[in-house]
């Protein structure tokens, strides 16, 4: 099955992804949330709703373990999920190549999503990354004792993170900065903005490539 689904995308465009990418609290899970309940210009995909699993990510066996199995079956069902929908509407999910780039770099383990899938997602799939970022440590730890959660990061890790995804972002990578007084509602609108109102430069040459 997984051999048929993938020669049928060999034949097609590729496939559109938005991946929020990002810190720990930015509120990426509400967002596909919202978008799921209220709009139908996308289709949502959430991985991470599905595993229930407590993953140890400074442990770089189990995590390579955990990961490779898990993105092997993101990959096929974002296959699925193209073929049955049968339209140019782009898949919005949480996370994929650069927050593990990301991590990898910050535990010092492989990156292991672009080591073992990095030339299947390039060969298939057109990633447009919408990046839910921190302004500084401090937003984190606020965020975190609101929801009265324990800190899995520290002061130091968090500023790690965010220099992180400053070298690893693109050009045509969107940036969106937190902070606690946004609301869900204000991180919706300025999503919708960006990707309906506002035509971005991915759609523009992938629209160019076709014709």
């Amino acid at each position: 099955m997984v051999r048929n689904i993938f020669m049928f995308v060999n034949k097609m465009e590729k496939i559109r992804i938005i991946v929020l990418e990002g810190c720990d609290r930015t509120g990426k899970g509400t967002l596909l949330e919202n978008l799921k309940n209220k709009f139908d210009d996308f289709l949502v995909y959430n991985p991470v709703s599905a595993e229930k699993e407590k993953v140890d990510y400074k442990n770089p066996q189990k995590f390579e373990e955990w990961i490779r199995k898990t993105i092997r079956k993101v990959l096929d069902d974002l296959y699925t999920m193209a073929k049955l929908d049968g339209t140019d509407r782009p898949i919005v999910m949480d996370r994929l190549l650069l927050t593990d780039n990301v991590f990898a770099d910050l535990f010092d383990r492989e990156h292991v999503v672009e080591k073992y899938f990095g030339r299947e997602i390039e060969s298939n799939f057109k990633l447009t990354n919408y990046i839910m970022l921190w302004r500084n440590p401090e937003e984190y730890k606020d965020r975190v004792n609101l929801l009265k959660e324990n800190q899995d990061f520290t002061e130091k890790e968090i500023d790690d993170i965010l220099s992180l995804f400053n070298e690893y972002k693109k050009s045509d990578d969107i940036v969106k900065l937190i902070d606690n007084t946004d609301t869900p509602e204000d991180i919706l609108d300025d999503f919708v903005s960006t990707f309906i109102e506002e035509t971005p430069k991915w759609k523009l040459e992938h629209d160019s490539t076709t014709h």
